[in-house]
Protein backbone atom coordinates (compact mmCIF):
# COMPACT_ATOMS: atom_id res chain seq x y z
CA UNK A 1 0.00 0.00 0.00
CA UNK A 2 2.88 2.39 0.72
CA UNK A 3 4.38 2.23 -2.79
CA UNK A 4 0.96 2.93 -4.31
CA UNK A 5 0.34 5.79 -1.88
CA UNK A 6 3.77 7.22 -2.63
CA UNK A 7 3.15 7.03 -6.37
CA UNK A 8 -0.23 8.72 -5.92
CA UNK A 9 1.36 11.46 -3.82
CA UNK A 10 3.97 11.94 -6.53
CA UNK A 11 1.30 12.19 -9.23
CA UNK A 12 -0.84 14.59 -7.21
CA UNK A 13 2.17 16.68 -6.32
CA UNK A 14 3.22 16.90 -9.94
CA UNK A 15 -0.29 17.85 -11.02
CA UNK A 16 -1.29 20.26 -8.26
CA UNK A 17 1.95 21.98 -7.39
CA UNK A 18 2.27 23.64 -10.80
CA UNK A 19 -0.35 26.21 -9.78
CA UNK A 20 1.56 27.03 -6.63
CA UNK A 21 5.15 27.14 -7.81
CA UNK A 22 4.88 27.69 -11.55
CA UNK A 23 6.00 31.27 -11.23
CA UNK A 24 8.96 30.35 -9.01
CA UNK A 25 10.09 27.70 -11.49
CA UNK A 26 9.58 30.06 -14.41
CA UNK A 27 11.64 32.74 -12.68
CA UNK A 28 14.42 30.28 -11.91
CA UNK A 29 14.04 30.49 -8.13
CA UNK A 30 13.26 26.74 -7.95
CA UNK A 31 14.31 23.89 -10.20
CA UNK A 32 11.69 21.49 -11.53
CA UNK A 33 13.02 18.80 -9.19
CA UNK A 34 12.75 21.07 -6.14
CA UNK A 35 9.19 21.98 -7.09
CA UNK A 36 8.22 18.33 -7.51
CA UNK A 37 9.74 17.34 -4.16
CA UNK A 38 8.03 20.29 -2.48
CA UNK A 39 4.74 19.22 -4.04
CA UNK A 40 5.09 15.63 -2.86
CA UNK A 41 5.84 16.74 0.67
CA UNK A 42 2.92 19.18 0.69
CA UNK A 43 0.51 16.58 -0.71
CA UNK A 44 1.59 13.97 1.85
CA UNK A 45 1.25 16.42 4.74
CA UNK A 46 -2.16 17.50 3.44
CA UNK A 47 -3.37 13.92 3.13
CA UNK A 48 -2.22 13.03 6.64
CA UNK A 49 -3.54 16.17 8.34
CA UNK A 50 -6.78 16.82 6.41
CA UNK A 51 -7.59 13.28 5.21
CA UNK A 52 -9.40 12.25 8.40
CA UNK A 53 -11.70 15.29 8.12
CA UNK A 54 -12.57 14.34 4.54
CA UNK A 55 -13.35 10.79 5.64
CA UNK A 56 -15.51 12.15 8.46
CA UNK A 57 -17.43 14.35 6.01
CA UNK A 58 -18.11 11.36 3.78
CA UNK A 59 -19.18 9.25 6.75
CA UNK A 60 -21.45 11.97 8.17
CA UNK A 61 -23.75 11.82 5.16
CA UNK A 62 -22.49 14.74 3.12
CA UNK A 63 -22.03 12.27 0.29
CA UNK A 64 -24.94 9.84 -0.05
CA UNK A 65 -23.08 6.55 -0.09
CA UNK A 66 -26.32 4.54 0.13
CA UNK A 67 -27.15 5.54 -3.44
CA UNK A 68 -24.23 3.38 -4.57
CA UNK A 69 -25.04 0.34 -2.41
CA UNK A 70 -25.81 -1.74 -5.48
CA UNK A 71 -22.65 -0.82 -7.32
CA UNK A 72 -19.71 -0.11 -5.00
CA UNK A 73 -17.31 -0.20 -7.97
CA UNK A 74 -19.06 2.84 -9.42
CA UNK A 75 -18.66 4.67 -6.11
CA UNK A 76 -14.96 3.84 -5.96
CA UNK A 77 -14.51 4.94 -9.57
CA UNK A 78 -16.28 8.24 -8.90
CA UNK A 79 -14.23 8.90 -5.76
CA UNK A 80 -10.96 8.18 -7.58
CA UNK A 81 -11.86 10.33 -10.55
CA UNK A 82 -12.79 13.43 -8.56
Amino acid sequence: AYPAASLLALANGANDICNSVGTAVGAGALTMRQALVLGCIAEAIGAVTIGPFVAQSIASGQIHVAAFAGSPRTFVLLMLSS
